[in-house]
């Protein structure tokens, strides 16, 4: 999910914007012995189908404690 999931009439120039949002990631995944590490690269675009960035993200899954 996206908050808010987008922006209207926005005018991008050469000086560069910046509009605050947030994600909101949601999955499952078993807990195992070892932590568990996952890469994911967001994408922004513009009008629907311009990529204007990204951003690297990383998703870790601690290890289930020894009891």
């Amino acid at each position: 999910m996206v908050d808010p999931p987008l922006y209207h009439d926005v005018a991008v120039g050469e000086g560069g914007l910046s509009l605050d949002f947030q994600v909101l990631i949601s999955g499952e995944v078993a807990s195992l012995s070892v932590e568990q590490v996952f890469p994911m690269t967001l994408e922004i675009y513009g009008d629907g189908s311009t990529l204007l960035g990204t951003k690297d993200v990383t998703v870790i899954v601690p290890p289930v404690a020894n009891e």
